[in-house]
């Protein structure tokens, strides 16, 4: 079996979308639609999942106003979410260029480069800019701290420790057992424990906490001992989810080959 870790996932919000809503009221003739009334039109049509509409109506807007920053990052938005990810980063680069100390569209740029595996190093400088805008932003320090730690960048610690600190944060697995993660690859075996033990007394039964700790004390530690506690109680927590049939069977080999020796 690899030392392979399994991540976690931190979700960023719809709070991005809501944050353009501009109440305003509005008509259902596109041609006699003010450029407000379109983009409250697509915000709503994006809040209902409704993005070929967005798309539709935010591209109105930026045809009618080339110079509107919502209305650019609402296009990018749109474009995203129809499965057109180069022209949604090129519209989010219109709305940075148009308005560079604009938060979304500092954090929507850096979003949608975060998300491309191959434009991770790109995703850094626009979101510290939006972090800049907005100290403290639990979204954008999920995406700063992700990106860190798969390029493994020295900071990728300062970013856990913040979103820890946030009220949002303090009680959830997740940052720390990417800090048990980050640590243990990096050999820090003691902060790495501390970490994995704080996640797991907050999430006791969750299998991403679970196999963690298992690899932890196989891999690292050498208790074969601890690791089988942890492994099996995977094994329980995902016995009724197929998705993971591949992982469970390489951890029922590795128990036999602990097992045995």
């Amino acid at each position: 079996m690899r030392n392979t870790f399994r991540y976690t996932v931190l979700t960023v919000s719809m709070a991005s979308v809501a944050m353009l809503l501009i109440f305003l009221s509005s008509c259902n003739k596109i041609s006699s639609m003010t450029t407000n009334e379109l983009l409250i039109e697509a915000t709503e049509s994006a809040m209902e999942g409704k993005w070929s509409k967005t798309l539709k109506f935010a591209k109105v807007a930026v045809e009618r106003e080339p110079a509107n920053t919502p209305a650019f990052i609402l296009l990018a938005m749109a474009y995203e979410n129809n499965n057109k990810s180069e022209l949604a980063m090129e519209a989010a680069r219109k709305a940075v260029k148009l308005e560079p100390d604009n938060f979304m569209a500092q954090y929507t740029l850096g979003r949608l480069y975060a998300i491309d595996q191959n434009k991770l190093q790109d995703a850094v400088e626009p979101l510290l800019r939006a972090l800049k805008l907005r100290p403290n932003d639990p979204d954008t320090l999920v995406l700063l701290a992700d990106c860190s730690q798969k390029l493994n960048l020295p900071k990728t610690t300062d970013y856990y420790s913040q979103l820890i600190a946030l009220s949002a944060f303090n009680k959830r697995y997740e940052p720390w057992n990417q800090l048990g993660v980050y640590y243990a690859e990096k050999n820090s075996l003691r902060n790495a424990a501390i970490c994995f033990t704080q996640a797991y007394t907050l999430a006791p039964d969750n299998h991403m906490v679970l196999l963690n700790f298992g690899i932890f004390f196989d891999k690292y530690i050498r208790k074969p001992d601890r690791a089988l506690n942890f492994y099996k109680r995977y094994l329980e927590v995902t016995a009724n989810n197929p998705e993971m049939d591949q992982k469970k069977q390489e951890i029922k080999a590795r128990i036999k080959d602990l097992s045995d020796k």
